[in-house]
């Protein structure tokens, strides 16, 4: 089997500009865009599993609120609970300010019952300014042991949900992800992982990270036979590779 060389270039980072508007985020991102310009408070809770796609999406509606002249703030779910100590303490928010948490996860794990004063402070501050909270967690808010006075107030918010992409969106994203991880893979590659990796952002993910790994210990190359081994390491159910 030919080996084909994949050439390796500096990471890029998240950005508007590359994130990747697919079927199983479009109707969120369009709908917080949309939310995030109006004149009213609202909090949402966004529900996608581990890289699915939460953070570069914060990014994107981040730099697009930007765009339009709005202040917003993306604050890591571990960094919350003493960012929102030291803003409430320092200033009221701004008009229309917005608040996105990345790994909300992290935030309401830090909260138990009885413990609701500091996020019941972070709501009615930011609805005084008809600011906008979105939280971005890989799991759903029943599965914490928090207070029914922040449930009842994310509760009145928007529950949302990442979906994944469709089967003609796999090729661009695995493209991107590859990208991303500073490999450039060829369109053969992309084709041939199109027609078999899982067709979830996680799966393409974990993928990538391993087909990086395998490339740096391979020097750099790696072929078509040694992709379909470790799908198949895997589990994944493949024809075989000719």
């Amino acid at each position: 089997m030919e080996q084909l060389p994949l050439s390796f270039v500096p990471r890029i980072p998240y950005t508007g500009g590359n994130f990747i508007l697919h079927q199983g985020v479009k109707t969120c991102f369009e709908l917080l865009s949309q939310e995030l310009t109006q004149n009213y408070f609202s909090i949402h809770y966004l529900v996608g599993k581990a890289c699915s796609g939460k953070s570069h999406l914060s990014i994107a509606l981040a730099e697009g609120y930007r765009a339009q002249g709005g202040c917003v703030h993306i604050v890591p779910g571990e960094e919350m609970v003493l960012w929102t100590k030291g803003r409430l303490a320092r200033s009221t928010f701004g008009k229309g300010e917005a608040v996105l948490v990345d790994d909300a996860q992290n935030f309401f794990a830090e909260f138990s019952i009885g413990q609701s004063g500091l996020f019941v402070n972070l709501v009615e501050s930011m609805r005084n300014k008809a600011g906008t909270l979105i939280f971005l967690s890989d799991r759903p808010m029943n599965l914490f042991s928090i207070d029914e006075h922040i449930v009842s107030r994310l509760m009145a918010g928007q529950q949302l949900g990442l979906g994944e992409p469709s089967a003609d969106e796999l090729s661009e994203l695995i493209a991107s992800i590859g990208h991303q991880y500073g490999m450039v893979l060829s369109p053969r590659c992309v084709e041939f992982l199109a027609k078999r990796i899982p067709r979830s952002l996680s799966g393409m993910v974990q993928f990538i990270q391993e087909l990086e790994a395998q490339s740096l210990k391979d020097s750099g190359s790696i072929g078509m036979k040694r992709i379909g081994e470790m799908l198949e390491q895997q589990g994944v159910d493949i024809p075989a590779v000719e």
